[in-house]
């Protein structure tokens, strides 16, 4: 279920990329078929696509796809029309730019992607916060019960610095990233279950007293 608009970000970012990756391998049979089958002309043209499609198919579609989930809204995140809709255009006019960038001149495309990349940077500043609270909303009960610890959800609903933090100071990271993975499998089983006391909440419960033990 997308929730947010962190998740329009990340599912548009995965479907940009196989959009990406079946156009670098349709370009590529054709360069193929254009040199009567010389396999080097495939490779080189896999080789300049990849990389000066960096910053490219996967990120706009994941400018757009944040804008999207902030224009129609959702149940926990007003709609913010006026930004939703800016964003989409901007991924349409960045992908237009470009596509003409050849005519723009040659710095074109380092702006092009300067401009991408921090809008891109941008949204996800903006879209992580609200997954991290909702991480603490989920989890705060589970802390109550004592089956999470205050320290393990800081390193769930902190960032990688936090989480890197709190595994270098336990005596086996090992367990201890196991105990984090089942802590969020049991967040995502809460969430799928809208916070009700089921079956499959019970057994990633159980999962996460397993792994603390094993």
């Amino acid at each position: 279920m997308i929730a947010s608009p962190f998740d329009g970000l990340i599912l548009g970012a995965f479907v940009g990329i196989g959009f990406q990756i079946s156009e670098d391998i349709s370009y590529a049979f054709i360069g193929a078929a254009d040199s009567f089958g010389d396999v080097g002309a495939a490779w080189s043209t896999i080789v300049v696509r990849t990389l000066s499609s960096v910053p490219s198919h996967w990120m706009y579609t994941a400018v757009f796809g944040a804008g999207l989930v902030w224009f129609v809204g959702r149940p926990a995140v007003p709609a913010r029309k006026g930004l939703g809709a800016g964003l989409m255009l901007t991924a349409m006019l960045m992908h237009g730019l470009w596509d003409a960038s050849a005519a723009l001149g040659s710095i074109a495309p380092v702006i092009i992607a300067g401009v991408l990349i921090s809008v891109f940077a941008s949204i996800y500043k903006i879209t992580v916060p609200i997954e991290r609270e909702w991480m603490r909303e989920v989890m705060a009960p589970e802390v109550e019960l004592g089956l999470v610890t205050s320290a393990e959800l800081d390193a769930l609903a902190g960032s990688r610095k936090t989480r890197r933090r709190y595994l270098r100071s336990q005596r086996s990271r090992r367990a201890a990233e196991r105990v984090l993975a089942a802590e969020t499998d049991l967040a995502h089983q809460i969430a799928h279950d809208g916070g009700r006391e089921t079956a499959a909440v019970q057994r990633a419960r159980a999962a996460v007293t397993q792994a603390r033990t094993t």
